[in-house]
């Protein structure tokens, strides 16, 4: 979308063009934003946020789980308080797909939990970047909303694990690159060692830094600045 509005010179502003990706998938419209965003609704409202640098170990069981797996299942639950900005700013998160594709599918379950086992082995990492978190738009008092990016505790802490959305993917946030390197090394061990009968034959393992604005925007900013 952003990049045929360009090549044809069509000018649709971001907000026109979040319209057209909203009608593609929920997660469209953060991508056409460009960067890190708060996202409410199904979405669609979007408010720019600022994070700290972290490192992700993404693992893969091999499996695909469409969304309608998930939010068909009628033990999922419905009726959870929605997550705000302030909430997550006070490590109050989490993702009530989980128990639903655990249950639905072991090979999600055995990776979330290998994950979890290497994170715990690990030591705790020194946040020595104060990770922060900067609402875009203001609070109820006025004030911008500054504290914990809610993936960390103050001073030390652990990879934290989460599944990505209804899965089937499962990652672990990270202070530093030491820290993502070697969490990623103990799960290729994790990996190969012997296995639930379930296992899939397709997991793959990644490791990458975190980026608050998307790659396609950093290229064009260079393009219109000559750079």
């Amino acid at each position: 979308l952003v990049v045929l509005n360009n090549v044809w010179g069509t000018g649709l502003s971001a907000e026109a063009l979040i319209k057209i990706a909203t009608l593609l998938g929920a997660d469209v419209p953060v991508f056409v934003a460009g960067s890190a965003c708060w996202a409410d609704g199904i979405g669609d409202r979007l408010r720019p946020i600022d994070l700290a640098a972290s490192w992700y170990v993404l693992v893969s069981p091999g499996i695909h789980i469409t969304t309608a797996d998930v939010f068909g299942d009628p033990q999922l639950t419905r009726n959870c308080s929605t997550i705000t900005i302030a909430d997550f700013e006070n490590g109050h998160t989490g993702n009530v797909c989980e128990a639903v594709a655990f249950r639905r599918f072991p090979e999600v379950a055995i990776i979330d939990a290998l994950l979890q086992r290497c994170a715990e082995e690990m030591e705790p990492a020194t946040n020595t970047a104060g990770a922060k978190i900067t609402a875009g738009a203001k609070n109820t008092a006025g004030a911008k909303a500054e504290s914990g990016n809610g993936c960390f505790d103050d001073g030390l802490s652990l990879p934290v694990v989460r599944m990505t959305g209804t899965g089937s993917c499962v990652f672990a946030r990270c202070l530093s690159r030491k820290q993502a390197s070697n969490l990623y090394t103990k799960v290729l061990s994790g990996l190969a060692e012997p296995v639930n009968p379930v296992w899939s034959k397709g997991q793959q393992v990644w490791m990458t830094a975190g980026c608050s604005v998307s790659p396609l925007y950093a290229v064009r900013r260079a393009g219109d600045t000559g750079k």
